[in-house]
């Protein structure tokens, strides 16, 4: 039997629920911008296919704000700024949130410029805001606290090249 449920079943559904949180993990997302941004706040939202449109740093900013219980969209953001952005809307947040960002290996050497630290060992710049714990077991992971936000930091290989994950959550309430 061939299933049926297809886009316009999505749609009905989630206007059908469209004042709850909901769950959404998709493989590919064929729903509009529009419509993901109207979403209510507190929606799982994870998309681990092709979008059908480009994300980008605005709309990973756009899409934050919204206040998404889990967002992991595909995309790979080009800017440091956008980074420490999404950062700063997270750890600020009245709502409990996860934010899953990519970042090729140079974006994110220059997000660590832009905070204040330095990779060889994690040395910390004056004035740096972040605070830094390394993983015990694995030398390249560590996770940096920033007011009410950690991020945790995973590299791994992709197509030969070096991409960084940075989880950033909002549950763990940062001390001094």
């Amino acid at each position: 039997l061939k299933d049926e449920f297809n886009e316009k079943s999505l749609l009905r559904l989630i206007d059908h629920f469209g004042n709850k949180q909901l769950t959404l993990y998709m493989h590919d997302c064929s729903l509009s911008i529009e419509r993901l941004l109207s979403l209510k706040s507190g929606t799982e939202l994870q998309i681990i296919g092709d979008v059908g449109w480009s994300a980008d740093d605005a709309l990973l900013k756009r899409l934050t704000i919204n206040k998404f219980r889990m967002l992991r969209v595909p995309v790979v953001l080009k800017s440091a700024d956008t980074v420490l952005d999404v950062i700063e809307i997270v750890s600020t947040s009245d709502a409990r949130q996860d934010v899953v960002v990519k970042l090729p290996e140079a974006q994110f050497f220059s997000f660590l410029t832009l905070i204040g630290l330095r990779e060889e060992g994690l040395i910390k710049l004056p004035l740096c805001e972040f605070r830094v714990e390394k993983h015990p077991k694995i030398p390249r992971d560590y996770t940096l606290f920033y007011k009410n936000a950690a991020i945790r930091v995973n590299h791994r290989k992709e197509d030969d090249k070096t991409l960084i994950s940075l989880i950033i959550d909002n549950s763990v309430v940062v001390g001094g």
